[in-house]
């Protein structure tokens, strides 16, 4: 079994060994703190859209400083009410309107980064992390 402290195995792929043992919806400790780690893409669905003034906070970033009046605290980085209202303000650019506008540019920049991968692995073998 892994901690989620431990360095040799990122932390997303710990929980998702975790998932694939305990199912899509588990708890975990960690420390003193108990959390919810939910899989389920349907249940994210239904927590962030439908019950929404239910499920806004986040996890507190020990690092975070202080992220309730900061105001250079972004989107990622906020909780509790901050938190609330800069998704709010931001939710109508990922609609499904306004990301099927932007469809063609990420799939034009997919290409080309694609392209390049091409390129470079007919020469030799590369490393896509800097």
């Amino acid at each position: 079994m892994h901690s989620l402290t431990d360095t040799s195995k990122p932390v997303g792929l710990v929980l998702r060994d975790w998932t694939k043992i305990y199912g899509k919806v588990y708890g975990i400790q960690e420390g003193l703190r108990k959390t919810l780690v939910v899989s389920d893409i349907d249940m994210v669905r239904e927590l962030f859209m439908k019950k929404f003034e239910y499920f806004y906070g986040r996890k507190t970033n020990i690092l975070g400083g202080d992220v309730e009046n900061d105001e250079r605290v972004h989107l990622f980085e906020s909780q509790g009410v901050r938190w609330k209202r800069l998704r709010a303000i931001s939710s109508p650019a990922f609609s499904s309107g306004s990301l099927k506008k932007i469809r063609p540019t990420v799939e034009d920049s997919a290409l080309e980064l694609i392209k390049l991968f091409e390129e470079r692995a007919e020469k030799q073998a590369f490393d896509v992390l800097p």
